[in-house]
């Protein structure tokens, strides 16, 4: 698929929640943070930032890998399961154990398409939650507004 027209849009799979197809303005790995993209990559994901409200709007996870200008698929609710090896890559914490069960994850401020286990803060940075570790692999994705932090 060349063209974000040849995607399907965002439809319910019952096996892992709501998933959607994109293509992918960046290399992206599973689990990666992704946020809309707009003007001349309008259609595309591009990885989730929470230092600017442009890219502190989190549309979901990856559910897989792609390389720039590949479709990805996506997922913004339910539960996601990725190897632990998969978690400690887009983890900004320095984790090699997987996710932290019972643990709340958010976009990182610094790290482009990573998650913490710590909101950001600081004033001027945005706190965006994206989800609830179950286990040390699974992730209940639920993705919420970015809220501005102040200082």
């Amino acid at each position: 698929m060349s063209d974000a027209t040849s995607i399907p849009g965002n439809v319910p799979n019952k096996a892992t929640g709501f998933v959607g197809g994109v293509v992918a303005n960046v290399t992206v790995l599973p689990g990666a943070v992704l946020t809309p993209l707009t003007g001349a990559n309008a259609g595309k994901a591009g990885l989730a930032l929470a230092s600017a409200f442009q890219t502190a709007c989190v549309m979901g996870l990856a559910v897989s890998g792609a390389e720039a200008g590949d479709v990805t698929s996506y997922q913004f609710s339910n539960v996601l399961t990725l190897t632990t090896a998969q978690w400690d890559a887009v983890n900004a914490d320095s984790s090699s154990t997987g996710l932290t069960p019972g643990a709340y994850y958010y976009a990182s401020g610094a790290s482009a398409g990573k998650m913490t286990k710590t909101g950001t803060g600081g004033g001027g940075i945005f706190s965006v939650p994206i989800g609830l570790a179950l286990t040390t692999t699974q992730m209940q994705v639920l993705p919420q507004a970015p809220v501005l932090t102040s200082s």
